[in-house]
């Protein structure tokens, strides 16, 4: 194998992913730069999934470690205990039913060496269906990336952009070892990889690549997976806003920010801009999580935190004013 001066391996998780779980491991050896190291920990499969693992692992032409959980562990902790098995210096996010273009580690390694800034990239993907057909969107169009949050991201401004969403998806994740001692544990209320990314842009340097690095499958079982927009993803988004209880998704929210900000406040990794950022970004948190029952109060406790221009800089704007004044 040839050496590389950063050494790079991937976390693959997998639960019941037999169906498309050759194609993905097909294309990890078909990599231009194989990975020094899989580990794939299996989350108690029933379908095949665990003692297909075990066979390709004794025939794979590297080294592969693959560990079944004693129990049920769900994504977030997979990935915790997946990742933290690693010693490479880079690490790389595998979801089990994706396919790997052959310069994805190539490409995304190269740019850590070359920029020793740089802590976590992701990438652009290309949609496809479960028989890997495209969908003739990418991963970015789906999330509606502006390029207001596109330059942003460019020019350092990250922390502030992922205080507002999330735009980072483990699938095309890779990001520096070192990353896990500000990182790990993951918290209960973030997904592993909207934390890593927080975490990250909260530390160093974030680059948002736009080249379409896998195939990045849709295919109705997704553990997370990605809404294409249309007439019927507005109706989803509408039911889902229903579906929540008066203030659970505000108090969620506001859960979410506490957690965020006592980690970075212990760990000393916030810059006197991302403090301030961090601070305004908590404020709204609480506000939208203390909003007043009475509906007439409630309307001009909005009011007020719109004057304030948080809900353009840490919500979705105008949604997120709707479903406060909805108490959703």
């Amino acid at each position: 194998m040839t050496k590389y001066s950063l050494t790079s391996g991937v976390a693959l998780c997998t639960f019941n992913g037999i169906a498309y779980l050759s194609d993905q491991l097909e294309s990890l050896l078909a990599q231009k730069r194989l990975p020094d190291r899989i580990v794939i920990f299996d989350d108690e499969s029933d379908d095949g999934t665990w003692e297909f693992l075990q066979e390709w692992a004794h025939r794979a032409p590297l080294s592969v470690l693959v560990h079944r959980n004693s129990r049920r562990m769900g994504i977030v902790r997979n990935f915790e205990a997946a990742v933290s098995a690693l010693d490479t210096e880079l690490i790389f996010l595998c979801d089990q039913d994706d396919i790997w273009l052959p310069e994805k580690i190539d490409e995304l390694a190269r740019m850590f060496e070359s920029d020793s800034d740089v802590l976590l990239i992701n990438t652009d993907a290309k949609l496809v269906d479960q028989d890997a057909r495209d969908l003739k969107i990418s991963l970015f169009e789906a999330l509606r990336l502006s390029e207001d949050e596109r330059n942003r991201m460019h020019n350092g401004d990250a922390f502030s952009v992922l205080c507002r969403r999330n735009l980072v998806t483990g699938a095309t994740v890779a990001f520096r070892r070192s990353l896990l001692d500000l990182a790990l544990p993951f918290p209960d209320n973030w997904l592993h990889d909207e934390w890593l990314a927080i975490t990250a842009a909260a530390k160093g340097k974030i680059v948002l690549m736009d080249g379409l690095l896998i195939q990045y499958r849709q295919h109705g079982r997704n553990a997370v997976g990605i809404q294409i927009p249309g007439f019927l993803q507005c109706i989803k988004l509408f039911w889902r806003l229903m579906c929540f209880l008066p203030g659970e998704f505000q108090e969620k929210h506001a859960g979410r920010f506490n957690v965020l900000f006592e980690r970075l406040s212990a760990r000393h990794m916030l810059s006197p801009a991302n403090l301030a950022v961090m601070q305004s970004a908590l404020a709204h948190s609480r506000v939208r999580s203390s909003l007043p029952k009475n509906p007439v109060q409630r309307f001009y406790a909005v009011l007020n935190e719109v004057r304030t221009g948080r809900y353009r800089k840490f919500s979705r704007g105008v949604r997120g004013i709707v479903r406060d004044i909805m108490n959703r």
